[in-house]
C-alpha cells in the first residue's frame, strides 16, 4: 500500500523568489524509516510552487512537477551526512528548475524589481527563466482590470466583514501569513455574515426575495474572482 506525504523542506517561510537552503529535518525522516524498514522504497517528487504574487488575492499559481527521486539510493547508514547532504543537493537543483529562482545575492532586489515592472508572468515558469538567463526580459502591458465594478459591489454586500478584515490585516507583520487569516476569515466570517443577512432578508420580505439575493451574493463573488487579472504585478 503506497502512502503520500507531503513536506516543505526548507523548513521557514518568505514570499522571496528564490529557492532557500534546505533543513535536514525531512531527511531525518527519510533516513530513520529506512533505519527501521531498509527494504521500503521511498520515492521522492520535487514539487515547484510558484505564485504570480503571493498574498494578493486572486493570484495566479503554478504547479510543477519533478522527476521522482528513489531516497534509498542516496541512504549510506554508515555515511549519515554524506547521504544527507547528496540528496538535500539533488533535491535542490530540482527545485531551482520548478520554479521562478533568483540568486539571493547583493541584485536579488533589483532582479526581482525588473521583472515586476515588466509585468511578467511568472507562473510561466521557463519564460521567465529564459529571460533571466538571457538578460533579456520582455515587457508585456498591464492587463486592464474589469473586475473593478464586481468588487464594488462585493464590498458593499460584505462591508462589515470586509472592513473586520482591512483592521486585522493591518496587524500582521509577517506577509506570509496573510493568506492564513484570509482564508479563515473567508472560511468562517464571509459565510456566516452572508448567511445572517439573507435570513434577515427572508424574514422582512420572504425566503424567495432572501434565496435571490443568495444567488446575488455567490454571483457577485464568482464575477469578481474570475474576473480580476491574475498576471500582472
Amino acid at each position: 500500500q503506497q502512502k503520500t506525504l507531503l513536506i516543505f523542506p526548507e523548513g521557514t517561510h518568505n514570499v522571496k523568489r528564490t529557492i532557500r537552503p534546505l533543513s535536514k529535518g525531512f531527511t531525518r525522516i527519510l533516513f530513520g524509516t529506512l533505519d527501521n524498514y531498509p527494504e521500503l522504497e521511498i520515492n521522492i517528487v520535487p514539487i515547484g510552487l510558484t505564485y504570480q504574487k503571493a498574498s494578493n488575492y486572486p493570484s495566479k499559481v503554478a504547479l510543477h512537477y519533478g522527476t521522482p527521486i528513489l531516497a534509498n539510493t542516496y541512504y549510506d547508514k554508515n555515511h549519515r551526512n554524506k547521504s544527507v547532504n547528496i540528496l538535500k543537493e539533488k533535491i535542490t537543483d530540482q527545485l531551482k528548475e520548478l520554479t521562478v529562482h533568483f540568486p539571493d545575492d547583493e541584485n536579488f532586489d533589483k532582479t526581482v524589481a525588473k521583472f515586476d515592472d515588466a509585468h511578467v508572468d511568472f507562473t510561466e515558469v521557463d519564460a521567465v527563466k529564459n529571460m533571466y538567463k538571457n538578460n533579456s526580459i520582455q515587457s508585456f502591458q498591464k492587463p486592464k482590470n474589469f473586475a473593478g465594478a464586481f468588487k464594488m459591489l462585493f464590498i458593499i454586500n460584505s462591508v462589515i466583514p470586509y472592513l473586520f478584515w482591512k483592521k486585522k490585516a493591518k496587524k500582521i507583520d509577517e506577509t506570509e501569513f496573510i493568506d492564513t487569516f484570509r482564508f479563515m476569515i473567508g472560511l468562517f466570517i464571509f459565510p456566516i455574515f452572508y448567511l445572517l443577512q439573507t435570513s434577515i432578508i427572508g424574514f422582512i420580505f420572504n425566503w424567495n426575495v432572501a434565496g435571490m439575493y443568495l444567488t446575488f451574493t455567490l454571483l457577485i463573488a464568482f464575477l469578481y474572482v474570475k474576473s480580476a487579472p491574475t498576471t500582472s504585478v
